[in-house]
């Protein structure tokens, strides 16, 4: 296991923390007040086109949140402890940067896929309430959350190399 050292958290990371946070309790609170006028058939699953290909109880709007409430704390104890993060090339002289990039990725990243899952939920809700069997993005949903992820991942693995 790496040595650990106190890192300060950039303020930016807590607001995007907050902003997150807020755009999920906003979902939730949109979710539950539209719940009654819901039809008791909702998207559960979406091909690569954005077409749905399987509907769902209404409760199935419950996984994302459910999902995100789980995941966000266990990403955000990972965060507050790059110290157990695997790192390539890690020396005493760069580890406060390899550390803070690592905690960096984890922040952007929970993040990221906490705000993705509220808006697909809200997504969902919105294709329920109009009868739709087309997301509003069609392809681009699954590309956008590819893009992303992927790209947050390639852009802080690459940040890495050049901060050693």
């Amino acid at each position: 296991m790496q040595p650990k050292i106190d890192i300060e958290k950039p303020v930016f990371l807590k607001y995007f923390d907050l902003v997150a946070v807020t755009i999920f309790l906003l979902q939730l609170g949109y979710v539950i007040s539209m719940w009654a006028s819901l039809p008791n058939k909702i998207p559960a699953h979406y091909n690569v086109f954005g077409e749905v290909d399987a509907w769902g109880a209404k409760p199935m709007l419950l996984i994302f949140p459910l999902i995100g409430i789980i995941m966000w704390p266990i990403l955000h104890a990972l965060e507050k402890n790059p110290h157990l993060h695997n790192y390539v090339g890690l020396t005493e002289e760069n580890r406060e940067r390899l550390y803070k990039n690592s905690m960096m990725m984890m922040n952007v990243l929970k993040n990221e896929i906490l705000i993705i899952f509220s808006l697909y939920n809200v997504m969902n809700v919105y294709i329920s309430k109009n009868n739709l069997t087309v997301s509003p993005l069609g392809e681009w949903d699954f590309i956008i959350f590819i893009v992303v992820i992927l790209g947050t991942l390639g852009f802080f693995v690459w940040r890495s190399f050049k901060l050693r």
